[in-house]
């Protein structure tokens, strides 16, 4: 009698704490975001719960090409672009840096004359990526009106190989009526009218360049190699159209990884033949498995 009533008891209380729980709205809620997850793997481009985890850990830098754009850095034409960049690759959770936020620093307005030095900056900073901005900005009379057109360039670089990722480009024009608007107002709206379509097609681009598989790979290592030695290294490696990601570059240490279906050993004596035809002597520290040393002299 007694486990009966106990029994009563506790089917009583499953009861009521169902119903105070509203547990069948939790199962729901569940299976729907199953379903979503299902359709973010199906479609990563869609996905921020995706790009959340993939992308958190790569860091742009976007710079504005002021020796070859009409268009001031300090104008707000160029503030709309760059500001609606920066959004466009937040919303894939990149890491992303201004050239604002080092101006003080590195001088980046002088500093950064072309994409070279910029990479060099990038690398130093381990970035994965660098997006160059540049303007074009005409005007002209036509019949009774004057016409503004715009030109935006945007370019991504991979900064380990300073191979091209993606390029997207988008103009537009306008006509300035009377002198109730400025021209920097009229280019300004262009920019908000043109920018967000060139800036979702280079995010897209440069997403699916991050997301392809990359599996066999050999690591290179140098130790107590001068800058101008290393610049000479990954010149060679982009003079034999290796794949290479640029792992660490500080002061006399760099650190690649060759991705080739060729094996570790053959690369190493492939590179060691390269290096002093081209009269770069390194010494050969270490080799094993995957992995090569090599030290400066």
């Amino acid at each position: 009698m007694t486990t009966k009533i106990s029994r009563i008891f506790f089917i009583v209380f499953l009861f009521q704490w169902i119903i105070n729980t509203n547990v069948f709205a939790i199962l729901a809620e569940s299976c729907g975001n199953t379903k979503q997850s299902a359709e973010n793997i199906k479609d990563p481009l869609r996905s921020k719960t995706f790009v959340d985890s993939s992308f958190d850990s790569r860091r742009i830098f976007v710079i504005y090409d002021q020796h070859s754009s009409k268009i001031s850095y300090n104008s707000k034409t160029v503030c709309t672009i760059i500001n609606l960049l920066h959004d466009g690759l937040r919303e894939y959770s990149f890491q992303v840096f201004l050239q604002s936020q080092f101006t003080k620093n590195y001088q980046l307005s002088d500093l950064l004359v072309d994409k070279k030095t910029a990479m060099k900056l990038a690398r130093q900073k381990r970035a994965d990526a660098v997006v160059l901005v540049s303007t074009d900005l005409n005007n002209y009379n036509k019949a009774d009106a004057f016409v503004i057109h715009l030109k935006i360039d945007l370019k991504a670089f991979d900064v380990t190989t300073g191979k091209l990722l993606a390029y997207e480009e988008e103009k537009d024009n306008d006509i300035l009526a009377g002198t109730l608007y400025t021209v920097d107002e009229v280019s300004t709206d262009l920019a908000e009218k043109i920018t967000p379509f060139a800036v979702e097609k280079l995010v897209k681009k440069i997403v699916r360049q991050f997301t392809e598989n990359r599996t066999k790979f050999t690591v290179f290592m140098f130790q107590n190699v001068q800058l101008e030695t290393q610049d000479q290294i990954i010149d060679l490696l982009q003079e034999m159209s290796w794949d290479y990601k640029i792992e660490s570059q500080l002061d006399q240490y760099l650190e690649l990884s060759i991705y080739s279906e060729e094996s570790p050993s053959d690369l190493r004596q492939h590179f060691r033949k390269v290096i002093k035809k081209h009269g770069i002597y390194l010494k050969s520290i270490s080799f094993k498995g995957a992995r090569a040393v090599f030290s400066g002299r």
